[in-house]
Protein backbone atom coordinates (compact mmCIF):
# COMPACT_ATOMS: atom_id res chain seq x y z
CA UNK A 1 0.00 0.00 0.00
CA UNK A 2 1.41 3.24 -0.89
CA UNK A 3 2.58 6.02 1.82
CA UNK A 4 -0.48 8.38 2.74
CA UNK A 5 -1.63 10.72 5.20
CA UNK A 6 -3.17 9.34 8.50
CA UNK A 7 -6.71 10.28 7.10
CA UNK A 8 -6.33 8.64 3.73
CA UNK A 9 -4.44 5.47 5.29
CA UNK A 10 -7.87 5.50 7.97
CA UNK A 11 -9.70 5.71 4.53
CA UNK A 12 -8.22 3.36 3.11
CA UNK A 13 -8.18 0.68 6.18
CA UNK A 14 -11.77 1.62 6.42
CA UNK A 15 -13.41 0.57 2.54
CA UNK A 16 -10.80 -2.51 2.54
CA UNK A 17 -12.66 -3.36 5.47
CA UNK A 18 -15.83 -2.68 4.11
CA UNK A 19 -17.11 -0.69 7.51
CA UNK A 20 -18.93 2.88 6.58
CA UNK A 21 -17.87 6.27 8.45
CA UNK A 22 -20.54 5.86 10.78
CA UNK A 23 -19.92 2.61 11.94
CA UNK A 24 -16.29 3.29 12.39
CA UNK A 25 -17.86 6.33 14.35
CA UNK A 26 -19.74 4.22 16.77
CA UNK A 27 -16.47 1.92 17.81
CA UNK A 28 -14.40 5.05 18.57
CA UNK A 29 -17.13 6.98 20.59
CA UNK A 30 -17.16 10.05 17.77
CA UNK A 31 -19.03 11.60 15.44
CA UNK A 32 -19.63 10.63 12.06
CA UNK A 33 -18.26 14.06 10.74
CA UNK A 34 -15.16 13.41 12.93
CA UNK A 35 -14.27 10.50 10.85
CA UNK A 36 -14.84 12.53 7.40
CA UNK A 37 -12.53 15.39 8.64
CA UNK A 38 -9.88 13.13 8.98
CA UNK A 39 -10.51 11.38 5.66
CA UNK A 40 -10.49 14.94 4.21
CA UNK A 41 -7.09 16.17 6.20
CA UNK A 42 -9.36 18.65 7.83
CA UNK A 43 -8.46 17.66 11.40
CA UNK A 44 -6.45 14.37 13.00
CA UNK A 45 -7.73 11.72 15.38
CA UNK A 46 -7.02 12.35 18.99
CA UNK A 47 -3.88 10.81 20.00
CA UNK A 48 -5.96 8.45 22.42
CA UNK A 49 -7.62 6.91 19.45
CA UNK A 50 -4.92 5.40 17.95
CA UNK A 51 -4.13 2.28 19.31
CA UNK A 52 -7.97 1.77 18.92
CA UNK A 53 -7.95 2.66 15.37
CA UNK A 54 -5.09 0.48 14.85
CA UNK A 55 -6.90 -2.63 17.05
CA UNK A 56 -9.97 -2.26 14.81
CA UNK A 57 -8.20 -2.49 11.58
CA UNK A 58 -5.76 -4.90 12.69
CA UNK A 59 -2.62 -2.75 12.16
CA UNK A 60 0.13 -0.81 14.15
CA UNK A 61 -0.33 2.38 16.03
CA UNK A 62 3.20 3.34 13.85
CA UNK A 63 1.40 2.22 10.65
CA UNK A 64 -1.12 4.63 11.37
CA UNK A 65 1.22 7.27 11.82
CA UNK A 66 3.45 7.12 9.11
CA UNK A 67 -0.09 6.39 6.75
CA UNK A 68 1.27 3.10 5.32
CA UNK A 69 2.01 -0.47 5.96
CA UNK A 70 5.45 -1.71 7.51
CA UNK A 71 7.13 -3.47 4.36
CA UNK A 72 10.00 -6.18 5.43
CA UNK A 73 12.67 -4.21 3.79
CA UNK A 74 11.69 -0.65 5.15
CA UNK A 75 14.73 1.44 5.96
CA UNK A 76 15.11 3.29 9.01
CA UNK A 77 14.77 6.60 6.86
CA UNK A 78 11.34 5.47 5.68
CA UNK A 79 10.52 5.18 9.81
CA UNK A 80 12.05 8.22 10.20
CA UNK A 81 10.24 10.07 7.34
CA UNK A 82 9.87 14.42 8.05
CA UNK A 83 6.65 13.70 6.62
CA UNK A 84 5.94 11.12 9.90
CA UNK A 85 7.81 12.78 12.30
CA UNK A 86 5.41 16.10 11.37
CA UNK A 87 2.52 14.10 12.17
CA UNK A 88 3.51 12.98 15.37
CA UNK A 89 4.56 15.88 16.53
CA UNK A 90 1.53 18.02 15.55
CA UNK A 91 -0.17 14.97 17.87
CA UNK A 92 1.99 15.27 20.64
CA UNK A 93 1.64 19.13 20.96
CA UNK A 94 -2.09 18.65 20.51
CA UNK A 95 -2.09 16.30 24.05
CA UNK A 96 0.08 19.27 25.33
CA UNK A 97 -2.38 21.76 24.55
CA UNK A 98 -5.51 19.65 25.69
CA UNK A 99 -3.98 18.95 29.40
CA UNK A 100 -2.53 22.62 29.71
CA UNK A 101 -6.88 23.26 29.22
CA UNK A 102 -7.88 20.68 31.83
CA UNK A 103 -5.00 22.00 34.24
CA UNK A 104 -6.24 25.39 33.72
CA UNK A 105 -10.13 24.21 34.77
CA UNK A 106 -8.78 21.87 37.80
CA UNK A 107 -7.10 25.85 38.63
CA UNK A 108 -10.35 27.29 38.12
CA UNK A 109 -12.04 24.68 40.46
CA UNK A 110 -9.84 25.74 42.93
CA UNK A 111 -10.36 29.12 42.55
CA UNK A 112 -13.84 28.36 42.97
CA UNK A 113 -13.25 27.27 46.13
CA UNK A 114 -10.79 29.96 47.70
CA UNK A 115 -13.96 32.46 46.09
CA UNK A 116 -16.52 30.41 48.19
CA UNK A 117 -13.90 30.58 51.49
CA UNK A 118 -14.14 34.58 50.75
CA UNK A 119 -18.17 34.35 50.93
CA UNK A 120 -18.86 32.67 54.03
CA UNK A 121 -16.08 34.49 55.80
CA UNK A 122 -17.01 38.41 54.65
CA UNK A 123 -20.47 37.35 54.28
CA UNK A 124 -21.62 35.25 56.93
CA UNK A 125 -18.94 35.66 59.52
CA UNK A 126 -18.64 31.62 59.42
CA UNK A 127 -14.25 31.12 58.69
CA UNK A 128 -14.81 27.75 59.74
CA UNK A 129 -17.17 26.86 57.22
CA UNK A 130 -15.61 28.44 54.58
CA UNK A 131 -12.18 26.78 55.12
CA UNK A 132 -13.73 23.45 54.36
CA UNK A 133 -15.50 23.99 51.90
CA UNK A 134 -12.85 25.66 50.39
CA UNK A 135 -10.86 22.18 50.85
CA UNK A 136 -14.20 20.32 49.03
CA UNK A 137 -13.11 22.11 46.02
CA UNK A 138 -9.22 21.92 46.54
CA UNK A 139 -9.64 18.03 46.83
CA UNK A 140 -12.29 18.00 43.54
CA UNK A 141 -9.48 19.83 41.98
CA UNK A 142 -7.00 17.64 42.50
CA UNK A 143 -8.99 14.45 41.54
CA UNK A 144 -9.66 15.86 38.07
CA UNK A 145 -6.16 16.79 37.69
CA UNK A 146 -4.93 13.18 38.58
CA UNK A 147 -7.82 11.79 36.13
CA UNK A 148 -6.77 14.42 33.77
CA UNK A 149 -3.22 13.39 33.86
CA UNK A 150 -3.34 9.47 33.67
CA UNK A 151 -5.62 10.27 30.26
CA UNK A 152 -3.02 12.24 28.67
CA UNK A 153 -0.12 10.03 29.98
CA UNK A 154 -1.48 6.70 28.41
CA UNK A 155 -2.06 8.83 24.95
CA UNK A 156 1.04 9.98 24.81
CA UNK A 157 2.48 6.75 25.29
CA UNK A 158 2.89 5.42 21.55
CA UNK A 159 5.76 2.90 19.81
CA UNK A 160 8.40 4.26 17.67
CA UNK A 161 8.03 7.86 18.32
CA UNK A 162 11.72 9.90 18.38
CA UNK A 163 12.93 9.75 22.59
CA UNK A 164 13.65 13.26 22.69
CA UNK A 165 10.07 13.88 21.41
CA UNK A 166 8.48 12.29 23.44
CA UNK A 167 10.68 12.92 26.71
CA UNK A 168 9.90 16.39 25.77
CA UNK A 169 6.07 16.01 25.65
CA UNK A 170 5.93 14.13 28.50
CA UNK A 171 8.35 16.61 30.18
CA UNK A 172 5.99 19.26 29.90
CA UNK A 173 2.86 17.89 31.07
CA UNK A 174 4.91 16.46 34.24
CA UNK A 175 5.89 20.72 34.93
CA UNK A 176 2.13 21.49 34.21
CA UNK A 177 0.95 18.65 36.50
CA UNK A 178 3.09 19.79 39.28
CA UNK A 179 3.05 23.59 38.51
CA UNK A 180 -1.33 23.01 38.90
CA UNK A 181 -0.74 21.08 42.29
CA UNK A 182 1.51 23.84 43.79
CA UNK A 183 -1.67 26.30 42.92
CA UNK A 184 -3.81 24.52 44.45
CA UNK A 185 -1.93 23.35 47.29
CA UNK A 186 -1.12 27.36 48.02
CA UNK A 187 -4.78 28.23 48.04
CA UNK A 188 -5.06 25.63 50.73
CA UNK A 189 -2.02 27.41 52.92
CA UNK A 190 -3.91 30.72 51.59
CA UNK A 191 -6.97 29.42 53.78
CA UNK A 192 -5.37 28.37 56.55
CA UNK A 193 -5.63 31.62 58.55
CA UNK A 194 -9.42 30.61 58.62
CA UNK A 195 -9.32 27.40 61.15
CA UNK A 196 -5.65 28.46 62.60
CA UNK A 197 -6.47 31.56 63.78
CA UNK A 198 -10.22 31.33 64.87
CA UNK A 199 -11.52 29.68 67.42
CA UNK A 200 -14.88 30.03 67.55
CA UNK A 201 -16.87 28.67 64.43
CA UNK A 202 -19.32 31.60 64.48
CA UNK A 203 -16.64 34.43 63.71
CA UNK A 204 -15.34 35.41 60.56
CA UNK A 205 -11.15 36.51 60.22
CA UNK A 206 -10.91 40.37 59.08
CA UNK A 207 -9.52 41.14 55.27
CA UNK A 208 -6.38 42.55 56.69
CA UNK A 209 -5.52 39.83 58.95
CA UNK A 210 -6.19 37.07 56.34
CA UNK A 211 -4.23 38.48 53.43
CA UNK A 212 -1.19 39.43 55.24
CA UNK A 213 -1.07 35.84 57.30
CA UNK A 214 -2.57 33.92 53.84
CA UNK A 215 0.28 35.43 51.80
CA UNK A 216 3.27 34.27 54.28
CA UNK A 217 1.75 30.74 54.59
CA UNK A 218 1.13 30.37 50.73
CA UNK A 219 4.57 32.09 49.86
CA UNK A 220 6.06 29.50 51.95
CA UNK A 221 4.57 26.75 50.02
CA UNK A 222 4.99 28.24 46.88
CA UNK A 223 8.99 28.50 47.64
CA UNK A 224 9.33 24.77 48.99
CA UNK A 225 7.30 23.91 46.20
CA UNK A 226 9.35 25.66 43.31
CA UNK A 227 12.32 24.23 45.50
CA UNK A 228 11.46 20.26 45.14
CA UNK A 229 10.46 20.92 41.77
CA UNK A 230 13.83 22.25 40.90
CA UNK A 231 15.20 19.55 42.43
CA UNK A 232 13.39 17.07 40.70
CA UNK A 233 13.90 18.59 37.16
CA UNK A 234 17.86 18.82 38.02
CA UNK A 235 18.19 14.92 38.07
CA UNK A 236 17.64 12.33 40.59
CA UNK A 237 19.59 8.67 40.27
CA UNK A 238 19.86 9.40 36.62
CA UNK A 239 15.77 10.20 36.46
CA UNK A 240 14.90 12.97 35.27
CA UNK A 241 10.78 13.57 34.81
CA UNK A 242 11.06 17.25 33.49
CA UNK A 243 13.92 18.17 31.66
CA UNK A 244 14.66 15.69 28.28
CA UNK A 245 18.08 17.82 27.13
CA UNK A 246 21.11 19.45 28.81
CA UNK A 247 19.91 22.55 27.78
CA UNK A 248 16.56 22.11 30.15
CA UNK A 249 18.88 21.38 32.99
CA UNK A 250 21.02 24.61 32.51
CA UNK A 251 17.44 26.64 32.35
CA UNK A 252 16.19 25.13 35.29
CA UNK A 253 19.14 26.25 37.06
CA UNK A 254 18.81 29.45 36.25
CA UNK A 255 15.27 28.82 37.34
CA UNK A 256 16.42 28.53 41.03
CA UNK A 257 19.00 31.32 40.76
CA UNK A 258 15.69 33.55 39.98
CA UNK A 259 13.71 31.28 43.10
CA UNK A 260 16.95 32.28 45.52
CA UNK A 261 16.76 36.12 44.49
CA UNK A 262 13.18 36.24 44.94
CA UNK A 263 13.34 34.25 48.62
CA UNK A 264 16.39 36.92 49.51
CA UNK A 265 14.41 39.96 48.44
CA UNK A 266 11.52 39.05 50.49
CA UNK A 267 13.43 38.04 53.26
CA UNK A 268 14.80 41.75 53.68
CA UNK A 269 11.63 43.42 53.09
CA UNK A 270 9.85 41.40 55.65
CA UNK A 271 13.18 42.07 58.06
CA UNK A 272 12.66 45.66 57.22
CA UNK A 273 9.12 45.87 58.16
CA UNK A 274 9.21 44.16 61.18
CA UNK A 275 12.45 46.53 62.13
CA UNK A 276 10.50 49.81 61.44
CA UNK A 277 7.44 48.36 63.12
CA UNK A 278 8.95 47.72 66.18
CA UNK A 279 11.46 51.01 66.46
CA UNK A 280 7.97 52.99 65.41
CA UNK A 281 6.37 51.34 68.23
CA UNK A 282 8.97 51.62 70.69
CA UNK A 283 10.01 55.45 70.00
CA UNK A 284 6.24 56.44 69.52
CA UNK A 285 7.35 57.92 65.65
CA UNK A 286 3.63 58.00 64.75
CA UNK A 287 1.94 59.85 68.03
CA UNK A 288 2.50 63.47 67.21
CA UNK A 289 1.44 64.47 70.80
CA UNK A 290 0.76 67.99 72.78
CA UNK A 291 4.45 69.89 73.49
CA UNK A 292 3.88 72.68 76.51
CA UNK A 293 6.56 74.77 77.47
CA UNK A 294 5.01 76.14 80.13
CA UNK A 295 3.38 75.10 83.64
CA UNK A 296 -0.10 77.23 82.80
CA UNK A 297 -1.17 75.60 79.48
CA UNK A 298 -0.15 71.91 80.76
CA UNK A 299 -2.26 72.82 83.93
CA UNK A 300 -5.16 74.08 82.13
CA UNK A 301 -4.98 70.79 79.44
CA UNK A 302 -5.09 68.74 82.35
CA UNK A 303 -7.73 70.17 83.94
CA UNK A 304 -9.97 70.32 80.93
CA UNK A 305 -12.59 67.33 81.68
CA UNK A 306 -12.69 65.16 79.07
CA UNK A 307 -14.52 61.93 79.58
CA UNK A 308 -13.17 59.05 77.11
CA UNK A 309 -13.40 55.34 76.34
CA UNK A 310 -12.64 53.00 73.71
CA UNK A 311 -14.57 51.36 70.99
CA UNK A 312 -13.72 49.27 67.54
CA UNK A 313 -14.57 51.65 65.14
CA UNK A 314 -15.44 50.64 61.19
CA UNK A 315 -12.08 49.96 59.93
CA UNK A 316 -11.44 47.74 63.08
CA UNK A 317 -9.26 49.88 65.23
CA UNK A 318 -8.82 50.93 68.60
CA UNK A 319 -10.17 54.53 68.81
CA UNK A 320 -11.06 56.92 70.97
CA UNK A 321 -14.53 59.09 71.33
CA UNK A 322 -14.33 62.47 73.63
CA UNK A 323 -17.14 63.91 75.15
CA UNK A 324 -16.93 67.46 77.15
CA UNK A 325 -18.31 67.50 80.72
CA UNK A 326 -18.71 69.87 83.86
CA UNK A 327 -17.34 67.22 85.46
CA UNK A 328 -15.31 63.59 84.25
CA UNK A 329 -17.58 61.19 85.24
CA UNK A 330 -15.09 58.48 84.75
CA UNK A 331 -12.33 60.21 88.03
CA UNK A 332 -15.60 59.49 90.15
CA UNK A 333 -16.46 56.63 89.68
CA UNK A 334 -18.81 54.03 87.96
CA UNK A 335 -22.35 53.37 88.85
CA UNK A 336 -22.83 49.66 89.25
CA UNK A 337 -26.55 49.47 90.06
CA UNK A 338 -29.59 51.22 91.25
CA UNK A 339 -28.93 51.77 94.97
CA UNK A 340 -25.21 53.07 93.78
CA UNK A 341 -25.08 56.83 94.30
CA UNK A 342 -22.39 59.83 94.64
CA UNK A 343 -22.28 61.91 97.72
CA UNK A 344 -21.73 65.92 97.22
CA UNK A 345 -18.91 64.86 99.88
CA UNK A 346 -17.23 62.15 97.39
CA UNK A 347 -17.63 64.64 94.84
CA UNK A 348 -15.80 67.49 96.73
CA UNK A 349 -13.00 65.24 98.29
CA UNK A 350 -12.69 64.20 94.10
CA UNK A 351 -12.34 67.71 92.84
CA UNK A 352 -9.93 68.77 95.97
CA UNK A 353 -7.90 65.46 95.37
CA UNK A 354 -4.33 67.56 93.02
CA UNK A 355 -1.19 66.13 91.50
CA UNK A 356 1.73 68.50 91.82
CA UNK A 357 4.70 68.41 90.19
CA UNK A 358 8.05 69.23 92.09
CA UNK A 359 11.43 69.95 91.72
CA UNK A 360 14.02 67.65 93.45
CA UNK A 361 13.90 69.96 96.34
CA UNK A 362 10.76 69.52 97.18
CA UNK A 363 8.83 72.96 95.43
CA UNK A 364 5.96 72.79 93.72
CA UNK A 365 6.12 73.48 90.27
CA UNK A 366 2.37 73.26 88.87
CA UNK A 367 -0.58 71.52 90.70
CA UNK A 368 -3.76 70.42 88.92
CA UNK A 369 -6.45 68.59 89.20
CA UNK A 370 -6.54 66.01 86.96
CA UNK A 371 -9.71 65.73 84.78
CA UNK A 372 -8.79 64.88 81.33
CA UNK A 373 -9.58 61.03 81.05
CA UNK A 374 -8.00 60.83 77.22
CA UNK A 375 -4.06 60.46 78.89
CA UNK A 376 -2.09 57.45 78.06
CA UNK A 377 1.28 58.81 78.65
CA UNK A 378 3.31 62.09 79.52
CA UNK A 379 7.21 62.62 79.15
CA UNK A 380 8.76 64.75 81.08
CA UNK A 381 11.86 67.04 80.52
CA UNK A 382 15.14 66.90 82.29
CA UNK A 383 14.70 67.69 86.29
CA UNK A 384 17.38 70.93 85.64
CA UNK A 385 15.17 72.62 83.44
CA UNK A 386 11.75 71.99 85.40
CA UNK A 387 10.95 69.32 83.58
CA UNK A 388 10.10 71.44 80.68
CA UNK A 389 9.07 71.19 78.06
CA UNK A 390 6.52 68.78 79.24
CA UNK A 391 4.87 66.22 76.04
CA UNK A 392 1.06 64.54 76.54
CA UNK A 393 0.12 61.75 74.44
CA UNK A 394 -3.78 61.02 74.57
CA UNK A 395 -5.04 57.98 73.33
CA UNK A 396 -6.37 59.27 70.08
CA UNK A 397 -2.57 60.03 69.49
CA UNK A 398 -1.75 56.18 69.48
CA UNK A 399 -5.13 55.60 67.30
CA UNK A 400 -3.75 57.60 64.74
CA UNK A 401 -0.34 56.36 65.12
CA UNK A 402 -1.97 52.92 64.76
CA UNK A 403 -3.63 53.93 61.85
CA UNK A 404 -0.63 55.41 60.00
CA UNK A 405 0.50 51.96 60.90
CA UNK A 406 -2.19 49.88 59.09
CA UNK A 407 -3.31 52.20 56.38
CA UNK A 408 0.24 53.56 55.63
CA UNK A 409 3.07 51.25 56.12
CA UNK A 410 1.48 47.86 55.81
CA UNK A 411 0.07 48.50 52.70
CA UNK A 412 3.18 49.77 51.11
CA UNK A 413 5.37 46.97 52.17
CA UNK A 414 2.61 44.70 50.78
CA UNK A 415 2.67 46.34 47.20
CA UNK A 416 6.12 45.71 47.67
CA UNK A 417 5.82 42.17 48.39
CA UNK A 418 3.61 41.74 45.77
CA UNK A 419 6.07 43.10 43.30
CA UNK A 420 8.66 40.71 43.94
CA UNK A 421 6.80 38.06 43.75
CA UNK A 422 5.46 38.78 40.52
CA UNK A 423 8.96 39.61 39.11
CA UNK A 424 10.17 36.45 40.38
CA UNK A 425 7.18 34.42 38.78
CA UNK A 426 8.10 37.00 35.67
CA UNK A 427 11.41 35.85 35.58
CA UNK A 428 10.78 31.79 36.55
CA UNK A 429 8.94 31.41 33.69
CA UNK A 430 10.08 33.52 30.76
CA UNK A 431 11.59 31.77 28.32
CA UNK A 432 15.19 31.79 27.30
CA UNK A 433 17.00 30.53 24.87
CA UNK A 434 20.39 29.45 26.57
CA UNK A 435 23.14 28.83 24.53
Amino acid sequence: MEKKTIGQFIAALRKASGMTQKELAEKLNVSDKAVSRWERDESAPDLSLIPVIAEIFGVTSDEILRGERAGARETTTERNSEKGKKQIANLLNKSKTKFQMYSLASIGIASAGLFAAMVFNFGFLKAHVGFFVACAFFAAAIIAEAVFYISVKSAVNIEDVEEELLAGTQGYIAKWLMGTLLGIIAMFAFCLPLFIFIHDAYWGLSADSWLFAGMVFAGAVGIAGLLVIWILSSGINGQNPFAATEKEIKRNQLKLHYVKVTAIALAITGGVHIVFCGIAAENNNFAKGTTFDNYDDFVKFMETPVNSYEYWDEDGMNDVVIMESEVAMDSIGDIENEDSFITDEDMQEEIVHKEQLCDKDGNVLCEYQERNQSIAMIEYGKAEDGYLPIKVYTRRDFSFAAHIMNDVVNPICALIYVVEIAIGVHLYFKKRQLV
